[in-house]
């Protein structure tokens, strides 16, 4: 399993410009342009992957036996492969309209004591990941899953923090999340077994 954790600001990316072909990058769309660009050199180089196969791996998520996944926010990108299905997300925090945070009040009051943007987004993460490793195309489905628990546990994976556990349930499934959330940032990644 690796995980990509990057900071990328939009000069950054000339190396990917001279990477990839010219149709290969009309391929790529807004928003978050040099993001994707990262991500598609580190899936090149992981995989060693010629452009065409590239485009279907992205199609997928997965190349061969090794699954991946991507989220972008802000100036960040976090990319995790794994040989299990993955889910990643992540998301700066930020406040926004505050209906939308008492959408989660109850939830959010309930297993972290306080609604606020940082639970929020800690919680948000967390089932974005598990959407997205169950493949689900739908963001309502959001709305399905429940959290059941959470912990504060300490874990490195591949040399990236996480300091929370969460139980939630989707699926008639069972989901462990680990998450970390920093003030800045937060992150969730799950794996479907």
């Amino acid at each position: 399993m690796q995980f990509f954790l990057k900071r990328i600001s939009k000069n950054s990316v000339e190396k990917e410009n001279q990477t990839f072909s010219s149709s290969f990058l009309q391929t790529l769309t807004p928003p978050y342009l040099p993001q994707k660009k990262i991500k598609n050199l580190i899936l090149k180089e992981h995989f060693h992957l010629s452009e065409s196969d590239l485009q279907t791996a992205n199609q997928h998520h997965k190349r061969k036996s090794d699954f991946f996944s991507a989220s972008y926010s802000g100036d960040w990108l976090l990319l995790g492969i794994s040989k299990e299905k993955i889910g990643v997300d992540l998301e700066v925090i930020k406040p926004r309209d505050q209906n939308l945070l008492n959408t989660y009040k109850a939830e959010l009051g309930t297993h972290f004591w306080i609604a606020n943007w940082n639970h929020f987004y800690l919680l948000r993460t967390a089932k974005e990941a598990i959407l997205k490793a169950s493949d689900s195309e739908n963001l309502d489905d959001i709305h399905k899953i429940s959290l059941h628990s959470r912990k504060k546990k300490i874990q490195k994976i591949w040399n990236k923090t996480f300091n929370r556990e969460l139980t939630l349930s989707f699926q008639k499934k069972t989901w462990k999340v680990r998450s970390f959330e920093d003030w800045e940032k937060a992150y969730s990644i799950t794996f479907f077994t």
